[in-house]
């Protein structure tokens, strides 16, 4: 029997976005990247050149975040390129892991906190009520793997497209009261293991 063209070729890889801040180069961005490529289709991208989410990226990795990006994405904010970018993943429900600075890493510890530390410590908080994961892990392999465990991400909109489950990467996601989901959408869910939950009664 004739075997068909790409009957036994892998899936396609999904999509990075891998964004570095200024004082990275091109070419570190990609030696820290190169332990995801067997994984992703790493895009990197600079923090100050950077524009517009693109329509196949499937996870967006904010590297060396600094206090700046936590607290506007926390607000909603949307004046730099950096926190427009992350209010466009949010929105498009695209999952979003925020790795921290070596200088900003005290917010993921145990305190005791000042009243200043708590209030940016409850932005951390707020974005991770909207499905960000806020990490300190130093590994790009961690930083990835441990979204999963960080409770599920939120779907903004009120309508659910088979689409859109195909760019989450949560094991569930969260949903508006009143929110509608396509039956085709239900059924990518299910072979994905996606379970969908509205906000307020968890299922």
């Amino acid at each position: 029997m004739q075997q068909l063209a790409g009957e036994n070729s892998p899936p396609p890889r999904p999509s990075l976005l891998f964004v570095y801040p200024s004082h990275m180069t091109e070419e570190e961005a990609e030696r820290q990247t190169t332990e995801l490529q067997g994984e992703w289709q790493v895009q990197t991208a600079a923090a100050h050149a950077v524009h517009t989410l693109g329509e196949e990226v499937h996870h967006v990795l904010f590297w060396e975040v600094q206090q700046d990006l936590l607290v506007r994405g926390a607000l909603g904010l949307t004046d730099t390129r950096t926190s427009h970018l992350l209010a466009q993943a949010l929105l498009q429900a695209v999952p979003v892991t925020l790795s921290l600075s070596p200088s900003l890493r005290w917010v993921v510890g145990n305190g005791p906190w000042s009243p200043y530390q708590l209030y940016i410590r409850q932005q951390k908080e707020q974005l991770e009520r909207f499905g960000v994961s806020v990490l300190a892990a130093p590994g790009l392999v961690e930083l990835l793997t441990a979204p999963a465990a960080a409770g599920p991400a939120a779907f903004p909109g009120k309508l659910v497209t088979e689409a859109d489950i195909q760019h989450i990467t949560s094991t569930s996601l969260l949903l508006q009261p009143g929110t509608i989901v396509t039956p085709l959408a239900r059924e990518a869910a299910r072979s994905k293991g996606i379970v969908l939950q509205t906000e307020g009664n968890g299922g």
